[in-house]
Protein backbone atom coordinates (compact mmCIF):
# COMPACT_ATOMS: atom_id res chain seq x y z
CA UNK A 1 0.00 0.00 0.00
CA UNK A 2 1.39 2.96 -1.23
CA UNK A 3 0.17 6.63 -0.46
CA UNK A 4 0.62 9.91 -2.20
CA UNK A 5 0.67 13.40 -1.04
CA UNK A 6 -1.45 16.45 -1.69
CA UNK A 7 -0.98 18.39 -4.44
CA UNK A 8 1.60 21.20 -3.88
CA UNK A 9 3.46 19.27 -1.37
CA UNK A 10 6.82 17.51 -1.59
CA UNK A 11 8.81 15.14 1.11
CA UNK A 12 12.68 14.63 1.45
CA UNK A 13 15.03 13.97 3.96
CA UNK A 14 15.88 16.27 6.32
CA UNK A 15 19.14 18.46 6.54
CA UNK A 16 21.20 18.61 9.40
CA UNK A 17 21.21 22.02 9.97
CA UNK A 18 16.98 22.18 10.63
CA UNK A 19 17.65 19.83 13.89
CA UNK A 20 15.93 22.84 16.04
CA UNK A 21 13.14 23.32 13.17
CA UNK A 22 12.12 19.42 13.10
CA UNK A 23 12.93 19.59 17.45
CA UNK A 24 10.15 22.21 17.00
CA UNK A 25 7.79 20.86 15.03
CA UNK A 26 7.95 17.09 16.96
CA UNK A 27 7.48 19.26 20.54
CA UNK A 28 4.51 21.17 19.14
CA UNK A 29 3.02 18.00 17.44
CA UNK A 30 3.44 16.66 21.28
CA UNK A 31 1.95 19.66 22.94
CA UNK A 32 -1.49 19.64 20.34
CA UNK A 33 -2.23 16.18 21.34
CA UNK A 34 -1.61 15.50 25.35
CA UNK A 35 -0.85 19.26 26.44
CA UNK A 36 2.60 17.96 27.15
CA UNK A 37 5.83 16.94 25.79
CA UNK A 38 8.46 14.76 26.64
CA UNK A 39 10.80 15.34 23.96
CA UNK A 40 14.11 17.58 24.29
CA UNK A 41 17.05 18.63 21.94
CA UNK A 42 19.22 16.49 23.08
CA UNK A 43 17.62 13.39 22.50
CA UNK A 44 17.06 14.20 18.68
CA UNK A 45 20.73 15.46 18.78
CA UNK A 46 22.04 11.80 19.70
CA UNK A 47 19.51 10.19 17.23
CA UNK A 48 20.69 11.82 14.42
CA UNK A 49 24.06 11.57 15.11
CA UNK A 50 24.13 8.40 16.07
CA UNK A 51 26.01 5.49 14.10
CA UNK A 52 23.34 3.23 13.40
CA UNK A 53 21.15 5.99 12.14
CA UNK A 54 21.20 7.85 8.26
CA UNK A 55 19.48 11.05 8.10
CA UNK A 56 19.31 10.65 4.59
CA UNK A 57 17.68 7.05 4.36
CA UNK A 58 16.04 7.07 7.92
CA UNK A 59 14.01 10.11 8.01
CA UNK A 60 12.10 11.91 5.85
CA UNK A 61 9.81 15.50 6.02
CA UNK A 62 7.02 16.32 4.46
CA UNK A 63 6.49 19.97 3.16
CA UNK A 64 3.48 22.17 2.13
CA UNK A 65 3.38 24.46 -0.38
CA UNK A 66 5.38 27.34 0.97
CA UNK A 67 8.00 25.06 2.96
CA UNK A 68 6.81 24.54 5.97
CA UNK A 69 7.30 21.12 7.80
CA UNK A 70 3.64 19.65 7.94
CA UNK A 71 4.79 16.02 9.04
CA UNK A 72 8.23 14.47 10.03
CA UNK A 73 9.08 10.23 10.11
CA UNK A 74 12.23 8.41 11.57
CA UNK A 75 13.52 4.74 11.77
CA UNK A 76 13.80 3.77 15.46
CA UNK A 77 16.62 1.67 16.57
CA UNK A 78 15.69 -1.41 17.99
CA UNK A 79 17.39 -4.52 19.02
CA UNK A 80 16.10 -7.08 15.76
CA UNK A 81 14.50 -8.39 14.91
CA UNK A 82 12.23 -6.02 15.83
CA UNK A 83 11.86 -2.71 13.39
CA UNK A 84 9.87 0.30 14.44
CA UNK A 85 9.31 3.92 13.52
CA UNK A 86 7.38 7.30 14.59
CA UNK A 87 5.82 9.95 12.32
CA UNK A 88 4.30 12.92 13.89
CA UNK A 89 1.44 15.16 11.36
CA UNK A 90 1.06 19.20 12.23
CA UNK A 91 -2.17 19.73 14.12
CA UNK A 92 -2.93 22.52 10.77
CA UNK A 93 -2.25 19.44 8.38
CA UNK A 94 -4.27 16.21 9.90
CA UNK A 95 -7.13 14.54 7.39
CA UNK A 96 -4.91 15.35 4.35
CA UNK A 97 -3.09 11.73 3.79
CA UNK A 98 -0.10 12.90 5.13
CA UNK A 99 -0.42 10.53 7.96
CA UNK A 100 -1.04 7.88 6.05
CA UNK A 101 1.93 7.92 3.02
CA UNK A 102 4.52 8.53 6.58
CA UNK A 103 2.98 5.16 7.57
CA UNK A 104 3.47 4.01 4.33
CA UNK A 105 7.40 5.00 4.18
CA UNK A 106 7.88 3.71 7.10
CA UNK A 107 6.89 0.20 6.02
CA UNK A 108 9.04 0.14 2.95
CA UNK A 109 11.78 1.52 4.95
CA UNK A 110 11.77 -1.44 7.58
CA UNK A 111 10.54 -4.17 4.37
CA UNK A 112 13.98 -2.83 3.12
CA UNK A 113 15.85 -4.25 6.61
CA UNK A 114 14.27 -7.52 6.27
CA UNK A 115 17.11 -9.40 4.57
CA UNK A 116 19.84 -8.39 7.20
CA UNK A 117 17.68 -10.04 9.88
CA UNK A 118 18.26 -14.15 10.56
CA UNK A 119 15.25 -16.15 8.50
CA UNK A 120 14.54 -17.77 11.38
CA UNK A 121 13.52 -15.39 13.11
CA UNK A 122 9.73 -13.94 13.75
CA UNK A 123 9.64 -9.98 12.21
CA UNK A 124 7.74 -7.10 13.79
CA UNK A 125 7.16 -4.08 12.74
CA UNK A 126 6.46 -1.83 15.59
CA UNK A 127 4.81 1.88 15.60
CA UNK A 128 4.04 4.26 18.56
CA UNK A 129 1.18 7.08 18.38
CA UNK A 130 -0.54 8.53 21.58
CA UNK A 131 -3.24 6.71 22.67
CA UNK A 132 -5.71 9.44 22.02
CA UNK A 133 -5.06 9.79 18.17
CA UNK A 134 -7.79 7.81 16.65
CA UNK A 135 -6.54 8.99 13.24
CA UNK A 136 -3.40 7.54 13.40
CA UNK A 137 -4.89 4.43 15.00
CA UNK A 138 -7.23 3.93 11.80
CA UNK A 139 -4.51 3.63 9.41
CA UNK A 140 -2.27 1.78 11.32
CA UNK A 141 -5.06 -0.55 11.96
CA UNK A 142 -6.11 -0.19 7.94
CA UNK A 143 -1.97 -1.20 7.42
CA UNK A 144 -2.54 -4.59 9.54
CA UNK A 145 -1.31 -2.90 12.93
CA UNK A 146 -2.91 -4.48 16.25
CA UNK A 147 -2.28 -2.58 19.43
CA UNK A 148 -0.58 -4.71 21.61
CA UNK A 149 0.38 -2.34 24.69
CA UNK A 150 0.00 1.00 26.17
CA UNK A 151 2.43 2.81 27.60
CA UNK A 152 1.74 5.32 30.58
CA UNK A 153 4.55 8.58 30.95
CA UNK A 154 3.64 9.27 34.80
CA UNK A 155 4.91 12.31 36.54
CA UNK A 156 5.58 13.18 40.63
CA UNK A 157 5.74 16.90 41.79
CA UNK A 158 7.68 17.63 44.86
CA UNK A 159 6.70 20.79 46.72
CA UNK A 160 8.32 20.21 49.90
CA UNK A 161 11.17 17.34 50.30
CA UNK A 162 10.09 14.10 49.62
CA UNK A 163 10.12 11.16 52.62
CA UNK A 164 13.54 9.60 52.90
CA UNK A 165 13.60 5.55 51.96
CA UNK A 166 12.86 3.22 54.26
CA UNK A 167 15.57 0.04 53.04
CA UNK A 168 14.72 -3.70 53.93
CA UNK A 169 16.60 -4.75 56.85
CA UNK A 170 20.26 -5.79 55.17
CA UNK A 171 20.19 -3.78 52.06
CA UNK A 172 21.87 -0.49 51.25
CA UNK A 173 22.47 1.63 48.14
CA UNK A 174 25.68 2.94 46.42
CA UNK A 175 26.46 4.79 43.30
CA UNK A 176 27.77 3.42 40.18
CA UNK A 177 31.68 3.20 39.75
CA UNK A 178 32.58 3.62 36.21
CA UNK A 179 34.84 1.11 34.93
CA UNK A 180 33.94 -1.38 37.28
CA UNK A 181 30.13 -1.42 37.26
CA UNK A 182 29.73 -0.97 33.63
CA UNK A 183 29.06 -4.89 32.87
CA UNK A 184 27.45 -5.30 36.20
CA UNK A 185 24.70 -2.99 35.50
CA UNK A 186 24.26 -4.56 32.58
CA UNK A 187 24.01 -7.83 33.18
CA UNK A 188 21.64 -6.79 36.42
CA UNK A 189 19.10 -4.64 34.05
CA UNK A 190 19.09 -7.79 31.34
CA UNK A 191 18.36 -10.41 34.67
CA UNK A 192 15.51 -7.83 35.14
CA UNK A 193 14.20 -6.82 32.52
CA UNK A 194 13.46 -10.27 31.64
CA UNK A 195 10.41 -10.59 33.23
CA UNK A 196 9.44 -6.88 31.12
CA UNK A 197 6.80 -7.56 28.58
CA UNK A 198 8.25 -7.28 25.17
CA UNK A 199 12.08 -7.02 26.23
CA UNK A 200 14.62 -8.57 23.63
CA UNK A 201 18.12 -8.75 25.00
CA UNK A 202 20.35 -6.33 23.89
CA UNK A 203 23.76 -6.92 22.96
CA UNK A 204 26.48 -4.69 25.88
CA UNK A 205 27.39 -2.67 22.98
CA UNK A 206 24.25 -1.65 21.80
CA UNK A 207 23.03 -0.95 25.96
CA UNK A 208 26.45 0.71 26.45
CA UNK A 209 25.79 3.45 23.34
CA UNK A 210 22.27 3.77 24.82
CA UNK A 211 22.63 4.55 28.76
CA UNK A 212 26.73 5.22 29.30
CA UNK A 213 27.36 6.82 25.87
CA UNK A 214 24.31 9.52 26.15
CA UNK A 215 24.87 13.23 27.19
CA UNK A 216 22.68 13.36 30.03
CA UNK A 217 23.72 9.99 31.91
CA UNK A 218 25.02 11.02 35.26
CA UNK A 219 26.79 7.60 37.47
CA UNK A 220 26.22 9.69 40.30
CA UNK A 221 22.66 9.22 39.37
CA UNK A 222 23.15 5.47 39.05
CA UNK A 223 21.48 4.01 42.52
CA UNK A 224 22.62 0.43 42.97
CA UNK A 225 20.84 -1.24 46.25
CA UNK A 226 23.26 -4.38 47.55
CA UNK A 227 22.46 -7.33 50.31
CA UNK A 228 25.33 -6.41 52.40
CA UNK A 229 25.34 -9.69 54.07
CA UNK A 230 26.06 -11.45 50.57
CA UNK A 231 27.21 -8.26 48.10
CA UNK A 232 25.25 -9.46 45.43
CA UNK A 233 22.99 -6.63 43.79
CA UNK A 234 19.56 -6.39 44.62
CA UNK A 235 17.82 -3.61 42.90
CA UNK A 236 18.38 -0.28 40.70
CA UNK A 237 17.43 2.96 39.30
CA UNK A 238 19.18 5.21 37.33
CA UNK A 239 17.70 9.04 36.96
CA UNK A 240 18.91 11.76 34.86
CA UNK A 241 18.62 15.76 34.42
CA UNK A 242 16.89 16.25 31.30
CA UNK A 243 16.26 19.91 30.49
CA UNK A 244 15.02 20.64 34.25
CA UNK A 245 12.91 17.60 34.77
CA UNK A 246 14.06 14.43 36.59
CA UNK A 247 13.94 11.16 35.25
CA UNK A 248 13.66 7.97 36.17
CA UNK A 249 15.07 5.90 33.22
CA UNK A 250 14.94 2.62 34.68
CA UNK A 251 13.84 0.71 37.51
CA UNK A 252 13.93 -2.78 38.90
CA UNK A 253 14.35 -5.49 41.49
CA UNK A 254 15.85 -8.75 41.39
CA UNK A 255 13.01 -11.30 41.99
CA UNK A 256 14.70 -12.67 45.36
CA UNK A 257 14.10 -9.52 46.89
CA UNK A 258 10.64 -8.53 45.54
CA UNK A 259 7.72 -8.26 47.99
CA UNK A 260 10.38 -6.82 50.45
CA UNK A 261 9.43 -3.26 50.08
CA UNK A 262 12.44 -2.23 47.95
CA UNK A 263 11.24 -1.48 44.90
CA UNK A 264 9.16 1.62 47.14
CA UNK A 265 12.30 2.26 48.62
CA UNK A 266 14.78 2.50 45.10
CA UNK A 267 11.68 4.82 44.18
CA UNK A 268 11.78 7.18 47.38
CA UNK A 269 15.60 7.27 47.13
CA UNK A 270 15.22 8.62 43.32
CA UNK A 271 12.65 11.52 44.20
CA UNK A 272 14.81 12.34 47.35
CA UNK A 273 18.41 12.50 45.27
CA UNK A 274 16.38 14.49 42.70
CA UNK A 275 14.96 16.31 44.76
CA UNK A 276 18.39 17.28 46.84
CA UNK A 277 19.49 18.50 43.19
CA UNK A 278 16.43 21.24 42.62
CA UNK A 279 14.28 19.32 40.62
CA UNK A 280 10.97 19.25 41.76
CA UNK A 281 9.23 17.41 39.25
CA UNK A 282 9.90 13.66 38.22
CA UNK A 283 8.72 11.69 35.40
CA UNK A 284 9.36 7.92 34.04
CA UNK A 285 7.27 5.63 31.12
CA UNK A 286 5.86 2.28 32.64
CA UNK A 287 3.97 -0.44 30.72
CA UNK A 288 0.43 -0.03 31.84
CA UNK A 289 -0.07 -3.55 31.83
CA UNK A 290 3.23 -4.17 33.37
CA UNK A 291 3.86 -8.06 34.65
CA UNK A 292 5.50 -7.27 37.21
CA UNK A 293 3.00 -4.73 38.99
CA UNK A 294 4.99 -1.55 38.40
CA UNK A 295 1.95 0.74 37.80
CA UNK A 296 0.65 -0.45 41.36
CA UNK A 297 4.13 0.70 43.07
CA UNK A 298 3.86 4.23 41.38
CA UNK A 299 0.67 4.95 41.75
CA UNK A 300 1.08 3.89 45.50
CA UNK A 301 4.04 6.27 45.46
CA UNK A 302 1.29 9.26 44.56
CA UNK A 303 2.23 9.21 40.77
CA UNK A 304 0.09 9.91 38.38
CA UNK A 305 0.09 9.01 34.85
CA UNK A 306 -0.08 12.38 32.60
CA UNK A 307 0.41 10.64 28.86
CA UNK A 308 -0.64 7.46 27.35
CA UNK A 309 0.90 5.95 24.40
CA UNK A 310 0.30 3.06 22.41
CA UNK A 311 2.15 0.30 20.65
CA UNK A 312 1.04 -0.83 17.62
CA UNK A 313 2.43 -4.12 16.25
CA UNK A 314 2.25 -5.91 12.74
CA UNK A 315 4.09 -9.37 12.12
CA UNK A 316 5.46 -9.29 8.61
CA UNK A 317 6.91 -12.72 8.94
CA UNK A 318 6.71 -15.42 11.46
CA UNK A 319 9.34 -17.59 13.49
CA UNK A 320 11.06 -17.54 16.77
CA UNK A 321 9.80 -14.78 18.63
CA UNK A 322 12.67 -13.48 21.24
CA UNK A 323 10.36 -11.06 23.07
CA UNK A 324 8.99 -11.66 27.04
CA UNK A 325 4.80 -12.59 26.76
CA UNK A 326 4.42 -13.62 30.51
CA UNK A 327 6.34 -14.12 33.40
CA UNK A 328 8.31 -17.61 33.53
CA UNK A 329 8.27 -19.66 36.39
Amino acid sequence: MTSSLPEGFTSRPPRPDEIETVFEFIHDCELAEEGYSDKNLSDLQSKWNSEKFNLATDALLVLDPSGKIAGYACGTELHQPNLGGSAYVGPAYTGKGIGSFLVDWLDERMNRQIPEIAPEMEINFINWISSKNDDARQILEKRGYNQTREFWQMQFLMDEPPAAPAWPEGITVRTMVPGQDDRLFYDLYEEIFSDHWGHVQHPYENFARNVYEKKTFDPSLLFLAVDRGTGEMAGYSICSNEDGVGWIGYLGVRRPYRRLGLGLAILQNSFYELYNRSLKEVRLVVDGQSLTGATRLYTGAGMKPIMRFARFEKTVRPGISLGVKELAE
